[in-house]
């Protein structure tokens, strides 16, 4: 694959990871530090709607990573050749870019909750409706950050269902079933733009292209 070729998608990934990095910045360290300077022994929550807009755009941001660096299954009317091509094309990415030490940025399944929250929401929904859900859980987090997984013990005897809730000790999101530490989701990124700084200078990577056909 040409190297031109290769640098759209270089362009791509560091534009990504910026942006990425951009947003946990703008409101991750703050909690971290409220959480680290608060009184010891004292918990809290808040409600904060904006933070799990920014935490969804991350998730996003971090799956459109993934499907470059690693091909998504074969679509059935897709020709064979946009396959290989497809495939061609994430092999050369990853010989700059290792994926083995990659779990968060490789683990779609929050990244798909929200994009299928609606669906996820009515089942949660009707759950609560029927009275199914209180079977094995005493209440239902939602769009809430939390000091620490202490919280819903302090305030409820038995276990938590969470929608959409940040955990600051953990760092982890947790969002119906599933869960992703977003710090280190966040080191793994950085390590994606160290690697394209390296190997490309910033002019390059931040500008456009016009190609002659």
């Amino acid at each position: 694959m040409k190297q031109d070729i290769l640098l759209n998608y270089y362009q791509e990934l560091y534009a990504l990871s910026k942006e990425i990095i951009r947003i946990y910045d703008s409101f991750i360290p703050e909690l971290i530090s409220k959480h680290e300077n608060s009184e010891e022994g004292k918990e809290f929550l808040e409600v904060n709607p904006e933070a799990f807009l920014k935490l969804s755009a991350i998730f996003v941001h971090s799956h459109n990573i993934r499907k470059l660096l690693i091909p998504t299954a074969r679509g059935k009317k897709e020709s064979k050749r946009l396959y290989d091509f497809r495939c061609e094309r994430a092999l050369n990415l990853q010989r700059h870019i290792p994926i083995d030490n990659l779990n968060e940025l490789l683990n779609s399944k929050i990244r798909n909750t929200i994009e299928h929250y609606d669906e996820r929401l009515d089942s949660v929904n009707l759950k609560i409706d029927n009275k199914t859900l209180k079977s094995k859980y005493s209440a239902v987090f939602s769009n809430m950050i939390i000091s620490s997984e202490k919280v819903p013990e302090m305030l409820f005897e038995g276990d938590v269902y969470y929608l959409k809730t940040f955990v600051i000790e953990s760092r982890n999101y947790r969002n119906l079933d599933f869960s992703s530490n977003v710090e280190k989701l966040y080191e793994e990124v950085k390590i994606i733009k160290d690697i394209i700084e390296e190997n490309f200078d910033l002019p390059t990577l931040e500008g456009g292209g016009i190609y002659v056909l």
